[in-house]
This record gives C-alpha cells, sequence and structure tokens, in this order.
C-alpha cells in the first residue's frame, strides 16, 4: 500500500527567500576589467606604433623575419608619422642602428626593430602578423621605379615577414 502524501501549498510569507546573487562583486569585477583595459589603451594606444625608442613590452615588440632568398635590411627605430618614407637614410638619420637580415633569420623578440628597408629597384612579397588583429592578407612594397630607398613602418604589435623579392616580377 502506497502512502499518499497531501501538498498544501505555501503561502508567499512563509516562502524562504532564494540565495540573492551576488551582482556588486560581478559590478565590482567588470568594472576592475574595464580600468585595466582603458590603462592599457593610455599606456601603449588602441593600436600600438612604432617610435623612437629602443625598449618594448614583449610581445608587442616590432619584429622582421626574412623567409626570402635574399637579404634585407631593417632599422631600430621609426621617425615621422606617415607609414613609408623615401629616403636613402634611415627613418630617424645615419646614427639609427641597422641590422642585415639573411635567409631565415630575424630580429631578437624582445627587441624594438620598428622599420624594414625596401631596395630601390626591388620589389617586396610580405605578410603582416599582429598580436592584436592577427594574419593580414599578403601584400607587396614595391619600389621598382623609386629613386631612393623605401622604409615601411612596422607597428610595435607586428612582425614582418618577408616573403619574396624581385627586380623583374
Amino acid at each position: 500500500m502506497q502512502k499518499s502524501i497531501e501538498m498544501h501549498p505555501v503561502p508567499s510569507s512563509q516562502r524562504t527567500r532564494k540565495p540573492r546573487r551576488r551582482w556588486g562583486i560581478r559590478l565590482a569585477q567588470v568594472f576592475t576589467a574595464t580600468v585595466t583595459l582603458l590603462a592599457m589603451m593610455v599606456t601603449f594606444g588602441a593600436t600600438p606604433i612604432a617610435h623612437a625608442s629602443s625598449s618594448c613590452t614583449y610581445p608587442l615588440c616590432s619584429e622582421t623575419y626574412n623567409k626570402s632568398q635574399y637579404g634585407v635590411l631593417v632599422a631600430h627605430d621609426w621617425c615621422g608619422n606617415s607609414e613609408t618614407l623615401y629616403q636613402d637614410t634611415a627613418p630617424c638619420g645615419s646614427g639609427d642602428p641597422t641590422e642585415w637580415l639573411y635567409t631565415n633569420q630575424h630580429t631578437d623578440s624582445h627587441q624594438d626593430w620598428d622599420v624594414l628597408r625596401i631596395d630601390k629597384g626591388w620589389h617586396y612579397t610580405v605578410q603582416v602578423y599582429s598580436v592584436i588583429w592577427g594574419w593580414s592578407s599578403v601584400g607587396s612594397c614595391d619600389n621598382r621605379h623609386g629613386s631612393t630607398q623605401m622604409w615601411v613602418r612596422i607597428h610595435n604589435d607586428e612582425t614582418m615577414y618577408v616573403l619574396s623579392q624581385c627586380t623583374a616580377c
């Protein structure tokens, strides 16, 4: 024989309350995350830009990898606001440190190398990886008809990959 259980509704005045959600703690967490993000944007900028400075905070250090069959020249610092410069000296002058990268070499990932030189008379195929935006499409830097060197800015969140070089392509 089965016992039947009588169920009587409990008046609302006698019901126990459900535990309240801790919205105050959640709000504080969201506020802290927002303040941290804004502080980073003020410190590094919305998109970190290359600038004349020898310091960087990894992974926000501009880098270059040479995957081409010929050497490439990189310069340490960028001076100015444009994305490219056409001149024979490095963007910050002849005293700016430069480094040759040969096939399969790259700049030190904890140093800030802001500039790639495109030799006059040459065409470079490149691809950029940004720690913020991811991979770009394969692109080109064409200086085949230039009368001076072309200097290309590499932002602090970017790594430039030189894929190939040619003069008659």
